[in-house]
């Protein structure tokens, strides 16, 4: 999640993001927490292109689940099976 605004940086940690922090120099006080602050979206942009963001590891029953902004990933093989008959 990239946001301007300490709320935007709430949201993103509610919904399990990691999260980029664009200082605007607002009046209201800064986030908590952010994973990264930068000044403008080009920073934004080259924090997330770099990688130096990886998905957050969350306690899981199964092993090695990961959450990337609320979501499970996808096990391995767990597609669809197309054109086989059972």
């Amino acid at each position: 999640m990239v946001g301007d605004r300490s709320g935007d940086v709430a949201a993103g940690k509610a919904a399990g993001c990691r999260t980029i922090f664009i200082d605007r120099h607002y009046r209201e006080s800064g986030p908590v927490g952010a994973d990264a602050v930068v000044r403008n979206l080009p920073a934004a942009v080259r924090v997330i292109l770099a990688g130096t963001l990886r998905p957050l590891r969350v306690q899981s029953r199964r092993k090695n689940a990961m959450r990337v902004c609320g979501q499970k990933a996808p096990r391995a093989g767990s597609g669809a099976r197309q054109g086989t008959a059972r």
